[in-house]
């Protein structure tokens, strides 16, 4: 019987769509360039009326967008390098830069929350601050209008691509109109507060409760995607089922072709699925040339669940168990 050690199914890197790959990159670029300049107009809008309006909460909003531009232009950069194939120094190619951007991205995120929350307790204790409501609840609106308007756009265009990258800057816009709709909401309160003479003395409170509220919301997002990206970078197995979906699909064809043990080790980085499989045939096993090894890998292909994602597979045949649990 022949046993060859090891065969992938993208052995070279001209077996990739390398056409495909560049036209996402494209893509992608063009939506995080619409979606840089959004948030630069709405950052300078929001620092000049948040400084005229004397508003922390509104300040918080605009540098939340600078924050945003900047690690957008980054996200941006990675794209372009992530876009260009090289395969001599990158064989496996350049799939971490995707989770590593974003987890560098949220962390930044979640020091501005920290700096505005610690900004507005301290607010809170030492006498409030006043706000121009009516002003502000004029610019609450506009910015639930831009940011939904941004939020919807960016989520149409991404339903074919179905980009990780461009998917983060969806998340940042939706943050940021549900910020928008607390400050209206907030806004709002504090406009009707002001009509009663009971409430009035606490409207200066308004605004940093309202910072603080918005923070403590606000992180859970960042966090969820870190961790998420965190077991990306470290070959975590994927959440949600899918190794077990393929695991089953492994178990179906070791029963099918009486092949005695099989190891399956499966990863997710960015938008390819890392699997490796490493039969143990033995004395019964129907696979005994390489080409009804290729046919079996042509089978496991067109079986295993895919949602999308490219499929980088190697599949390995052996008589010796330590070669498969090596």
């Amino acid at each position: 019987m022949l046993y060859n050690a090891s065969i992938t199914a993208k052995p070279q890197p001209c077996f990739l769509n390398v056409s495909a790959m560049q036209k996402s990159s494209t893509t992608e670029q063009g939506l995080l360039k619409q979606s840089i300049l959004a948030a630069l107009v709405f950052a300078v809008l929001s620092f000049v009326i948040g400084l005229l309006f004397r508003s922390q909460v509104i300040l918080f909003d605009g540098l939340y967008s600078v924050i945003s531009v900047t690690l957008s232009l980054s996200t941006l950069a990675a794209l372009r390098f992530m876009g260009k194939a090289d395969w001599e120094r990158f064989p496996f190619g350049k799939d971490t830069v995707e989770p590593l951007v974003i987890i560098v991205k949220y962390l930044a995120l979640i020091a501005l929350v920290m700096a505005s929350t610690i900004a507005a307790v301290i607010a809170l204790f030492t006498g409030g601050r006043d706000v121009m409501v009516g002003p502000g609840l004029i610019y609450a609106a506009f910015a639930v209008v831009f940011g939904y308007f941004m939020f919807r756009h960016l989520t149409d265009k991404n339903r074919t691509l179905d980009s990780r990258i461009v998917q983060t800057e969806i998340n940042e816009w939706y943050l940021d109109t549900i910020i928008s709709v607390g400050v209206l909401l907030g806004f709002a309160l504090g406009l009707g507060m002001t009509y009663v003479p009971a409430l009035a003395p606490y409207v200066i409170y308004i605004d940093p409760v309202m910072v603080i509220l918005l923070s403590v919301y606000f992180l859970r997002w960042p966090i969820t995607s870190i961790q998420t990206s965190l077991r990306e970078v470290l070959d975590m197995k994927p959440e949600g089922g899918l190794a077990e979906g393929i695991q089953r699909v492994v178990n179906a064809i070791q029963t099918e072709h009486a092949i005695s043990e099989s190891f399956v080790r499966v990863s997710k980085v960015a938008n390819t699925l890392w699997l490796e499989i490493d039969f143990v045939v033995g004395p019964q096993g129907r696979v005994e040339t390489i080409e009804q090894q290729d046919a079996l890998r042509e089978e496991i292909m067109a079986r295993i669940p895919r949602e999308g994602m490219e499929i980088w597979l190697t599949v390995a045949f052996t008589n010796n168990r330590k070669w498969a649990i090596a």
